[in-house]
């Protein structure tokens, strides 16, 4: 499984939470260093949610949207975009498709607003 150490993860999630700041989305959560090496983070509007996940067992990085995000729901999250890297892989390897990611958020993002 490729390693994402918590400061790369970080800098993608912080880039998203960039990204996404024009439609009122801020960081709610975040969990580094979970199982296997995974992260999580929660970029929240008060109604709408974006989750950013890491998945360090099965070598999946994506992006998830949910339109009824609040502290009394249970969000039912909806792919907005999945990338599996190689077993084999690096961390570069992951880190060459944060821009990927970042770019199917943001236009994720786009539409939703309109």
């Amino acid at each position: 499984m490729p390693p994402l150490p918590a400061d790369g993860f970080n800098r993608l999630a912080s880039a998203i939470e960039q990204a996404l700041a024009p439609y009122g989305f801020a960081r709610a959560g975040c969990v580094s260093n979970g199982p296997f090496g995974s992260h999580y983070a929660d970029l929240w509007n008060g109604s709408r949610a974006y989750r950013i996940v890491w998945d360090g067992k099965e070598s999946w990085l994506l992006a998830q949207a949910s339109d009824c995000f609040t502290d009394a729901s249970l969000p039912t999250w909806t792919d907005v975009a999945l990338f599996r890297t190689a077993f084999t892989g690096s961390a570069q390897d992951v880190e060459a498709l944060f821009p990927k990611l970042i770019g199917a958020v943001e236009s994720h993002a786009k539409r939703s607003a309109a």
